[in-house]
């Protein structure tokens, strides 16, 4: 094999063993990390984001413990993330039916925000959301849920550079401030029409003893059916919220 095909396979072995396929049986025995393969390989991790900088030396002598340090924390938040969708999803799913509306789980992913997964409303009418898609962190319940609780850093590193408009009720650098300090007040965030006209959402965080976010619940459907029944929503979404926070205790 050439240097192409043993990159291909080795990325196809990993990605399978992250995402708990049936492939993922298959190993790399018989496939030499050379530094060669090594190099490519950290430049490969790097492009997917699968790993950050700091989690790669590039000056050591031994690339593959380089690589192999830097999937660690990959692998780990990747099986995390597994478990929390696979042991949340029926008190999730049950929570889209009975609402009427989309559930969205997100999550921060080296300071970006995405759909980690999603439960569509059994309506007609509906917001659809796609699992692994970028979402803002700007604008919309469930990218402010993200920001708001990300920390300084993270809020800082948003506020610097240019902040997409999608409709005239995204927020700008001014008007985010505030929502960011009314946010962390009231410890949830809606939203109205922020990121895609008519739709409207409501989130809450999910947050680990040292107070980060772990990942933010949302729901998220058309405006008009957040104007009639917004107690409603605001109640059962804190009372899901409420059952996922004390099992994970």
């Amino acid at each position: 094999m050439n240097l192409n095909e043993l990159l291909d396979r080795a990325l196809q072995n990993i990605e399978a063993f992250l995402l708990h396929e049936p492939r993922s049986t298959r190993s790399l025995q018989g496939v030499e990390l050379t530094p060669p393969l090594a190099r490519a390989l950290e430049n490969a991790l790097l492009q997917r984001r699968w790993v950050g900088d700091e989690a790669l030396d590039s000056k050591s002598s031994r690339p593959s413990l380089s690589v192999a340090s830097g999937l660690l924390p990959f692998v780990s938040v990747r099986r995390m993330r597994h478990e929390i969708v696979k042991q949340f999803s029926p008190l999730l799913q049950e929570l889209s039916v009975v609402s009427g509306q989309t559930v969205i789980l997100s999550v921060l992913d080296d300071s970006r925000g995405f759909c980690l997964h999603r439960f569509h409303s059994p309506n007609a009418i509906k917001l659809i959301s796609r699992i692994g898609e970028e979402i803002p962190l700007h604008a919309g319940a469930s990218g402010k849920i993200l920001l708001s609780f990300g920390g300084e850093r993270l809020i800082q590193k948003n506020l610097q550079g240019p902040l997409k408009i999608f409709t005239p009720y995204t927020p700008t650098r001014e008007t985010l401030m505030d929502d960011i300090a009314r946010i962390q007040l009231q410890g949830f965030c809606y939203s109205r029409e922020e990121v895609d006209p008519g739709a409207c959402a409501l989130a809450f965080p999910v947050l680990s003893r040292q107070g980060h976010v772990v990942f933010g619940i949302s729901l998220a459907g058309p405006r008009f059916a957040f104007e009639e029944d917004y107690e409603v929503f605001f109640e059962l979404l804190e009372r899901a919220t409420d059952k996922i926070r004390q099992q994970l205790q």
